[in-house]
């Protein structure tokens, strides 16, 4: 019977819970759990708020285990100070929140645990929270659930997995559910921005045993040792909280030592589960006392010696259960599918029941059809019996659709490999273990102990069982399975013998943090790693020092990192570890130091000779690490062989050899010199690939794919979604490499390869309903954009949505049309982490995420401004009057009132005249070297704040057939000043950097110019059309692609616009703490020259010390964007055109003319017309006389009562006669024709290639 209390279960799908009881089907009496009784969430100090949402699902109650759990980890979670004594002096010495471990069986409900540690840490110290899961499919559907369990809270949840990352940006997310390798990216961003991991308050980690995972492990360990090390760090005030839940830690002391964390443990079951061993017809327990024989009919179990079809149909039938049946191979799975659905059937018809729901079984089999890979025989033989496999085999779509439809319980039975016993949640009444044996060897304790826990499910039933069916032959092996108290404890997969490949990520990611640069730091770090307290406790002979010293100097040989000594001395103590800008790439990308050697040697090969002409060779480079491909079919590559000549010449380009393809194929001698497997096997796998992701990219589909290259379905979409990952890796890693081109060449490339499509259809598929079939029916009909489906008609989008299913025949689609209105209801369209929806449902969701999508686009541009009126604003202000007499005062009333609201507070410049540490120094160390300190500056600060001193020449030109910007002067630069903070400011003496160069071929404003020439890189400045174009025309910069920060526009839009002189008073009254190292000692001597320094450093100085404000000021009133999308692009833009100019046909010039001429004889003839008779149109009495005299309109007066034919009263007039439009028009014609026009030609015979700054002047 349901009680009235509901009790939590460890799943994140199942929140209404009610005990049922029932009988088992061999009769066996399961007595309740004892346990304390359960405590109401309202006596925990929880938020009211948090108590809620709990409720609203159904949740009122935790087990006694859970609440005293929750009161340990809230404890522990506690600042703490002690006591420290020095020199008769008492201090406070900052520790921290302690860590907390907890470890309980499954379905024990250890999720709401960590739930609500994550929700009560967010409330209440409004810092993020980071929740790490290891499989990509509970980070979807954990989001999911998390949305909707704290909708009420307006929480922003973000989730980070493969390929596919959340909508919601990082900064304004309060939770981020992210996977091993997307937390381990985060954590490398914000330790490297200083003090951005301040941000994150709690870290809660899923399986936390799976630090001892052998791929995959070391990240999670290197992760939590990056949050351990910074926590211990003097500086950290506000350490971060680490959660970690496992049921499977028999180590628990080892992780606590590392963590410095409490444990709690628990071996509380709410649902008791009795595990049984079947051996042929007799049942056993677990000390292989029997327990009854097993009578099964062969008539129900043809095909099935072990009588797995009687067992599961017990279930079934008399307690409408679920039972999941783990096989040893994927073959097994799909064999045992098919017999179970086949003697289902036999029963059913002997019975006369049916006790499936067959509407929903024909849902699912529609779902599946309509996957990309379309619907799979056999399971469209199995579904309907309530049947269905599960394996690697599948894609994910596949897989997703089945584990739906077992949780809404659909489907009864799932017959699957034992990787469904982690990662995915589906509880189940029965669970069969079908054999002991795994790859030959009996499976481990763990990996048993992870399928049982499976059974049982907390609400629907009161007890579970699983049964583990063996041959005789494999009693002794399972009974020393069970003879195993504990399982075996987690180990660090940290360490590698050979190539260290761990330990060298590790070091490059720390040093590049720049939380561990010195031998002594980096020693302190690896202290932190959970391998050294395995290698101290299990006493290994590891020497970490030489490990260390060995992986530093493959990082220095490889150019990752660089050794500065300070201080001039020869002992390591001095030494400092500086990543360079490919480590810095490396980072970024979130790839081994080894893979990025790789990578940057290939991506500079690919560059060198990029064939453009297919997407062949663009998609060759993508997937150079971790290829999924490990044996080569060389006849399928003989047969697949491209005949194209565009395709043969990428093959030659990339080194693949036709005639050793044919060889290997028909099995041939080969040189060695023509093929070594080693060396060349993997490029020949690579080409192989990238024929096939081609296909996909042609958008064939994937079954024809398949059957050309003779592959799985699996294989296929891991590919796809392999590859789409490494796609986003090289567009990071070309970025920070500055390699511009090859970024933009992949712009929207992992859409491309992620659904298998073409360019055109990438802006639809960010619509998560579409899928790559339904974006190209919509396209086909018409809906080629976001904003053709958001003002589209729901009826068309449904009437497209039905078409688009992959692989249907005419007879099918015949079908289809005669189903007509039986399929309107149907849950046919299939949602990744959602419910399944109608065809109806989801042509709604598709308009209004494709508005919502519009929204955010505009948005980003910078268009979602919006203007509020001062408070202080009547209505009668607010209205823009309508009458016949509007004059020039009243329509600038009405313009003033439009424009918008002047911010009340102004920009405070600050004031540093107490600050000491301010340090103006030369950029060049006694001229002979550039100062270490201002390269470290500029290759790690992204942020320059620029001024330059120029001075004025006057020149004599005596040729007036050469055309100058400026005839009387010319500019010379002499000095330049930029700041990386408002304590460090550097000159650059040009005609020093002048000699220097000469030398070295190198120079401090080389540095300065690579920075301008970064996409990533932020400069800035004040009045940058006259600071940045000199500075771009004495580096020869074609372009600069620095993000362009003005403080003078930034003002201008403020409505506070910076003058000169307030910024000269500034520097006048800083000039006591604007002060010379001794590097500019020479500088004193020349006062020009001290007080040219002086004036820019000052200004560069109060320009790195502003931007912050203004950035914050005009975020308030969303102006930041607007400036960032808007001003900033059109910046670039200006600064491109005085560089380079603007290029002008003269023949389109001519014809231009030609057709305004004729425009304005056009339009004079209707004037002629509507008088006639002849006049002037640009004469302003003749208009007069015309318009007030001849045809007697309203006389337009201005306020001082002049007659006026301005534009605003000429529009008054055209209501009321044709004649004042016309004018208007002409007059629009003639400016053109003026101002543009004719002024080009007048100097086109001077010269072809006009200035910008030229053309600016005469256009505005």
């Amino acid at each position: 019977m349901a009680t009235s209390d509901s009790f939590i279960m460890d799943s994140m799908s199942d929140s209404l819970l009610a005990a049922v009881t029932e009988t088992s089907f061999y009769g066996v009496h399961h007595p309740p759990v004892a346990e304390k009784p359960p405590k109401p969430l309202n006596e925990l100090s929880l938020p009211s708020a948090v108590i809620n949402c709990y409720q609203r699902s159904g949740i009122s109650h935790l087990f006694a285990w859970q609440a005293e759990c929750l009161e340990k980890a809230s404890a522990s979670g506690k600042y703490t100070l002690r006591f420290a004594t020095l020199l008769k002096s008492v201090s406070f010495v900052f520790i921290g929140k302690r860590n907390f471990i907890f470890s309980a069986p499954a379905s024990a409900g250890k999720t709401i645990v960590s739930e609500l540690l994550l929700i009560k840490s967010v409330l209440e110290t409004k810092r993020k929270a980071l929740f790490i899961e290891p499989y990509v499919s509970i980070v979807q559907e954990k989001a999911n659930y998390f949305r909707k369990l704290f909708s009420s809270l307006h929480l922003r949840i973000a989730s980070y997995a493969g390929s596919s990352d959340s909508h919601h940006a990082f900064s304004n997310s309060h939770i981020i559910i992210c996977t091993i390798e997307k937390a381990n990216s985060i954590i490398n961003r914000l330790l490297a921005n200083r003090d951005d991991l301040n941000e994150i308050g709690i870290i809660i980690v899923d399986e936390l045993h799976w630090i001892g995972e052998t791929n995959r492990g070391y990240l999670l360990e290197l992760l939590l040792s990056k949050i351990i090390y910074y926590n211990h760090l003097p500086a950290t005030m506000n350490p971060v909280q680490i959660i970690g839940m496992s049921a499977t830690i028999p180590n628990l002391n080892q992780f606590a030592e590392w963590l410095n964390a409490e444990i709690y443990e628990t071996t509380f079951r709410p649902i008791p589960l009795e595990q049984y061993v079947k051996i042929e017809s007799m049942l056993y327990n677990k000390q292989f006392m029997p327990i009854r024989q097993l009578q099964f009919s062969d008539q129900w179990n043809q095909g099935d010696s072990e009588g797995i079809t009687e067992i599961i149909w017990n279930v079934i039938e008399h307690n409408c259960r679920s039972v999941l049946v783990f096989c040893s191979t994927k073959h097994w799975c799909e064999v045992l599918g098919k017999l179970l659905a086949k003697n289902f059937r036999r029963i059913m018809d002997d019975k006369q029941i049916h006790p499936f729901d067959n509407a929903k079984l024909e849902d699912v089999i529609e779902q599946l059809r309509r996957t990309p890979a379309g619907l799979d025989a056999d399971l469209a033989c199995s579904i309907p019996m309530g049947v269905a496999f599960h394996h690697a085999g599948l894609t994910i779509d596949e897989r997703e659709i089945i584990e739906n439809a077992y949780r809404a319980n659909s489907i009864r039975v799932i017959v699957c490999t034992s990787t469904l016993s982690t990662g995915v949640n589906l509880p189940a009444r029965l669970v069969i273990i079908r054999s002991p044996l795994q790859n030959g060897r009996c499976i481990e304790l763990s990996t048993y102990l992870q399928m049982v826990g499976r059974a049982g499910r907390k609400g629907y039933d009161d007890y579970a069982e699983s049964i583990l069916i063996c041959s005789k032959k494999e009693v002794e092996l399972v009974r020393k399975m069970f003879e195993q108290q504990k399982t075996k404890p987690v180990n660090s997969c940290f360490f590698e013998a050979e190539t260290h490949t761990s330990v060298k990520r590790a070091l490059l990611e720390v040093i590049s943090s720049g939380k561990a640069n010195t031998k002594e730091q980096i020693i302190s770090y690896i202290q932190s790693t959970f391998f050294y307290i395995c290698s101290k406790s299990n006493k290994s002979i590891i020497d970490e020092q030489l490990t260390i010293d060995k992986c530093l100097r493959w990082l220095c040989d490889n150019e990752l990192i660089h050794c500065i000594d300070k201080e001039n001395s020869a002992s390591e103590s001095s030494l400092r570890y500086e990543p360079t800008q490919l480590a810095l790439a490396i980072i970024s990308s979130s790839i081994s130091p080894d893979d990025g050697l790789k990578l940057v040697v290939e991506l500079n090969k690919a560059q060198r000779s990029l064939c453009l002409e297919n997407d062949l060779h663009l998609i060759i480079p993508q997937h150079l690490i971790n290829s999924v491909l490990t044996t080569l079919d060389w006849n399928v590559f003989h047969t697949v062989w491209p005949t194209s000549a565009v395709e043969q010449h990428v093959a030659h380009l990339v080194g693949v050899n036709g005639m050793v393809v044919y060889k290997k194929a028909a099995s041939l001698r080969i040189e060695k010199r023509e093929y070594e497997e080693k060396l060349d096997g993997p490029r020949y796998a690579r080409f192989f690939i990238a024929l096939i992701l081609n296909d996909l990219l042609s958008e064939k589909s994937m079954c024809d794919v398949i059957r050309k290259y003779e592959c799985t379905k699996s294989f296929v979409q891991q590919l796809q979604q392999t590859t789409a990952t490494f796609t986003c890796i090289v567009q990071i890693f070309a970025e920070h490499l500055s390699w511009n081109n090859l970024k933009q060449l992949l712009n929207g490339f992992q859409s491309r390869l992620n659904f298998g499509i073409k360019q055109e259809l990438c802006e639809l598929v960010r619509i998560s309903i579409l899928n790559a079939c339904r974006a190209r029916q919509l396209y086909s009909d018409g809906f080629t954009t976001l904003a053709t489906l958001a003002n589209g008609d729901a009826y068309e989008i449904e009437r497209s949505i039905k078409k688009a299913v992959p692989f249907q025949t005419t007879a099918q689609q015949l079908a289809d049309e005669r189903q007509g209105q039986t399929r309107q209801d149907r849950y046919c369209i299939f949602v990744p982490g959602r419910s399944p929806l109608t065809n109806a449902q989801a042509a709604r969701e598709i308009i209004e995420e494709a508005k919502g999508l519009l929204q955010q686009d505009l948005q980003a541009m910078g268009f979602g401004i919006v203007i509020q009126k001062p408070q202080n604003c009547s209505k009668a202000e607010e209205h823009v009057s309508n009458s016949d007499t509007d004059s020039d005062g009243e329509e600038n009333e009405n313009e003033r009132d439009l424009s918008p609201p002047r911010l009340s507070s102004t920009i405070q410049f600050p004031c540093l005249l107490d600050d000491k540490n301010i340090n103006i120094r030369n950029a060049y160390v006694d001229g002979k070297y550039i100062c270490s300190e201002f390269i470290l500056m500029i290759e790690h600060k992204e942020t320059i704040a620029i001024s330059c001193f120029t001075k004025k020449i006057k020149k004599m030109n005596s040729d007036p057939s050469v055309f100058h910007i400026n005839n009387q002067e010319e500019l010379y630069l002499q000095y330049v000043a930029c700041a990386f903070s408002i304590h460090k400011v550097y000159i650059i003496d040009v005609a020093e950097d002048e000699q220097y160069f000469q030398q070295h071929r190198m120079s401090a404003l080389i540095h300065i110019r690579e920075k301008l020439m970064n996409r990533k890189h932020n400069a800035v400045v004040f009045n940058a059309l006259h600071t940045l174009f000199t500075l771009s025309s004495y580096l020869a910069i074609p372009r600069v692609y620095a993000r362009i920060i003005d403080l003078q526009i930034c003002a201008w839009l403020k409505q506070d616009p910076i003058e000169f002189d307030r910024i000269a008073t500034w520097i006048e009254t800083h000039h006591c703490v604007l002060k010379f190292d001794k590097s500019l000692d020479a500088y004193k001597d020349d006062d020009h020259r001290e007080m040219a320094c002086l004036k820019i450093a000052g200004e560069v100085l109060l320009y790195a010390s502003i931007v912050p404000r203004i950035e914050q000021q005009m975020n308030k009133i969303n102006l930041w964007n607007y400036y960032v999308n808007i001003e900033m692009p059109a910046l670039n833009i200006i600064l491109q055109m005085l560089l380079n100019g603007v290029l002008i046909d003269r023949e389109e010039l001519i014809n231009a003319r030609e057709d305004l001429l004729t425009l304005m004889n056009k339009l004079e003839l209707q004037a002629y017309r509507l008088v006639k008779r002849r006049f002037k149109m640009n004469r302003q009495k003749d208009l007069i006389r015309i318009l007030y005299g001849e045809l007697h309109l309203p006389v337009q007066r201005t306020p001082h009562g002049r007659i006026c034919l301005k534009k605003s009263y000429l529009k008054v007039l055209a209501d009321k006669h044709p004649l004042p439009k016309l004018i208007t028009e002409y007059r629009q014609v003639q400016s053109a024709l003026d101002r543009c026009i004719d002024r080009f030609e007048q100097v086109f015979q001077l010269f072809k290639f006009i200035s910008s700054a030229f053309f600016s002047i005469q256009v505005c």
